[in-house]
């Protein structure tokens, strides 16, 4: 049956021709599951440094792709605060105030229309002052798990900052071999430019790794991979 109302009549005759009939009304609902929402930081990111008496700046990004976003909840150790309307920032939080070194685990929930949730979590680090705080390194793109089509010239950007000196140079290296350092921001390499490396991806597995180096010569290291050909998602 369509979803819907539908009516169910049944009639009964005796031997003698006699008949009588009784009605009723049923109706089908959807089937359809809720399709939870999904949740990610925007900022901070998993793994970022922090100095010592930090006010930790937050946003979230959340969507519902078969309805809409009820609420936001930011917990860091304890709830934070809730966020209904868009966009889901936190600032100025007594919480995430003149931070302490250590290690700390960000958690956000989203809510949808039908009380379906997602929650998502990040790590970061505050270091003690006096202490040299390592570089942040996020790929802008690809992401991990990204697919491409066999062919396909890839395009790398890094991005890269020291929260208490600068970027001296960021490597990138795919399958373990250096492609080129990068000194200048925007960290880019191009698999139609000059990186030909990067170019006319074939079928396979590829692990990237890009190297943050910053003024003391220390360094971060972000690995992410992805795939050529094959099935799922593909990107551009």
């Amino acid at each position: 049956l369509e979803v819907g109302t539908h009516t169910l009549r049944t009639v009964a005759m005796d031997d003698a021709g006699a008949a009588s009939e009784t009605t009723i009304s049923i109706t089908i609902t959807s089937m359809t599951m809720n399709t939870l929402p999904t949740v990610s930081f925007v900022t901070p990111t998993d793994g970022q440094n922090f100095p010592e008496g930090t006010d930790l700046e937050v946003r979230v990004n959340a969507e519902d792709s078969d309805g809409t976003i009820s609420s936001v909840k930011l917990y860091f150790g304890q709830m934070v605060g809730e966020d209904t309307e868009a966009p889901y920032e936190w600032e100025n939080e007594p919480l995430l105030n003149d931070l302490a070194p250590g290690m700390y685990t960000l958690q956000a929930t989203a809510v949808d229309n039908d009380n379906g949730t997602t929650q998502t979590s990040i790590q970061i680090t505050v270091v003690e002052s006096g202490t040299n705080i390592l570089p942040n390194v996020s790929y802008i793109t690809p992401q991990h798990g990204d697919h491409f089509p066999v062919g396909t010239d890839l395009v790398v950007e890094v991005a890269a900052d020291d929260p208490d000196g600068s970027i001296q140079r960021v490597h990138l290296y795919l399958n373990g071999d250096l492609l080129r350092r990068d000194s200048d921001a925007p960290y880019r390499w191009d698999g139609a430019g000059e990186d030909s490396e990067l170019s006319n991806l074939q079928e396979g597995s590829y692990t990237l790794e890009a190297a943050g180096i910053d003024n003391n010569n220390e360094y971060t290291v972000s690995t992410i991979m992805i795939t050529g050909g094959g099935d799922g998602n593909q990107n551009m």
